[in-house]
């Protein structure tokens, strides 16, 4: 697979969209590229659904937020790792729980960045929960 960034996030939330669909879940991928989130996930009624921003990545390195827009509209943040493996990781986080573990970076530049370190989000939860 190539190391270039669209295609690992395209794999990635390809990837995410694959293993919900074996656990059960009716989903969705959204435009690439687009503002707003990667995926929808719905009920099979489709009366409830999950929005996800998707954050791929090819090996264990913290996630980096740029944009925290995407965060403002999802239900989760899915965070799937070690795409260059045999068997990537997926990770799932509420949105509403993920300021908690944000560190905000400063550059020289006046930019600014959050990561999330790799030793939170190994210990997210390994599945997404189920419509109630």
């Amino acid at each position: 697979m190539s190391n270039s960034k669209h295609i690992t996030g395209m794999a990635g939330v390809h990837y995410v969209c694959y293993k919900l669909s074996k656990q059960g879940f009716c989903v969705t991928v959204t435009s690439r590229n687009a503002k707003g989130v990667d995926a929808i996930v719905y009920s099979e009624t489709t009366k409830q659904n999950y929005l996800l921003q998707v954050k791929s990545l090819s090996k264990n390195i913290p996630v980096t937020i740029t944009d925290t827009h995407s965060l403002k509209i999802a239900n989760y943040l899915v965070i799937c790792y070690n795409l260059l493996k045999d068997e990537p990781q997926l990770r799932f986080i509420s949105t509403d729980e993920v300021v908690k573990y944000l560190r905000e970076i400063n550059y020289a530049s006046g930019k600014k960045i959050h990561i999330i370190a790799y030793s939170d989000y190994k210990n997210f939860d390994t599945t997404l929960h189920r419509f109630n």
